[in-house]
């Protein structure tokens, strides 16, 4: 019987118990569309450095986003706490490592913020060679695995399911009273999922770091909109299409997505690397994406100015969550 893992359930957790908090990220995002006056930006893309690499972005946002270290010693500790909690109720709970959170901003999330523009990151998507060309590409895997790809090993009895999650394996109310540990407490509503959350966390803000990554998410969410809004890029919009449809890479927009790697050519280069070049070449030729950089800062740091209280208010929170899931794993 394939059940949901833990991670999964993790997540749904900490959404329930977020949502008993007074949590403004909650609530309804804010206008994105772009403001009659953007930000101070050099009009004239031409001025600015030219954008190579991802290593160049360091955008304002970037400083409150919980980094993925932090979050695998947060996953590390919940998972001890679980198994602790799972222990008093004479539950089997084995963490499974291959499961981590991924709430983080990666290089190639960052590159995919703009047009192409780090050759080395486009050409390493060209990983097959032309020996590989002909070897079957992988389709299905042999082991059962969950929505998010990671092998889902945890096949539960109804009562383990039940002490982890509070709740029945169909999905229905648990008498929670109905399981106690040896000192006769009841199991906490939750289960031991939220009951390790809840240990780790602050008065007054369940699983700091997810709300915390919830609200940069929006608040990078909300720049790119106004980036892509923005009206001095409309002009090296046009440029751009045009250049692709030259390079014989014709586009039907600018807002097109990338080619997808589907298939190989016979020397078992990727198709796609080939649109990726040419589209960053495209890109350099305006300096597209050192403009859209520069936009990007602007709009975050004027989103911080708007949400400056809550974002230190969390950040503050997540750090104390931090010294408790470092002292967990330590000890």
């Amino acid at each position: 019987m394939t059940s949901p893992t833990i991670r999964t359930l993790t997540v749904s957790a900490c959404a329930c118990l977020v949502a008993l908090t007074a949590c403004s990220s909650s609530e309804t995002p804010q206008q994105t569309s772009a403001p009659t006056a953007g930000p101070s930006v050099s009009t004239s893309a031409s001025n600015l450095t030219p954008l190579t690499s991802v290593s160049q972005v360091k955008l304002p946002l970037q400083k409150y986003q919980p980094t993925q270290a932090e979050l695998t010693t947060i996953s590390t500790a919940t998972d001890i706490l679980r198994a602790q909690c799972a222990a008093r109720f004479k539950a089997s709970y084995a963490p499974n490592p291959e499961e981590q959170d991924e709430n983080t901003t990666t290089a190639l999330d960052i590159a995919g913020r703009y047009k192409p523009f780090d050759e080395k990151l486009i050409r390493a998507k060209a990983s097959p060679t032309p020996q590989a060309a002909n070897a079957p590409r992988p389709t299905t895997s042999t082991q059962p695995t969950t929505t998010d790809g990671t092998p889902d090993n945890w096949d539960p009895s109804p009562r383990d399911y039940a002490v982890l999650t509070g709740q029945n394996l169909d999905g229905t109310a648990l008498d929670h009273n109905s399981i106690k540990d040896d000192q006769g407490k009841p199991l906490p509503k939750g289960g031991c999922t939220a009951e390790s959350l809840a240990r780790l966390s602050v008065t007054g803000s369940t699983a700091p770091h997810q709300q915390l990554g919830d609200l940069v998410a929006k608040g990078m969410d909300d720049s790119l909109d106004r980036v892509e809004h923005d009206s001095r890029l409309a002009p090296l919009k046009q440029n751009w299409v045009q250049c692709m449809k030259d390079a014989g890479h014709p586009v039907s927009s600018w807002s097109e997505p990338p080619k997808a790697s589907s298939e190989l050519t016979k020397d078992g280069s990727d198709l796609s690397v080939d649109h990726q070049l040419a589209a960053m070449t495209c890109a350099r030729k305006d300096n597209i994406p050192a403009l859209q950089y520069s936009l990007d800062t602007e709009y975050q740091k004027s989103w911080i100015g708007r949400n400056k209280n809550e974002l230190e208010s969390l950040h503050s929170d997540f750090q104390q969550e931090m010294t408790k899931a470092t002292k967990v794993v330590k000890r």
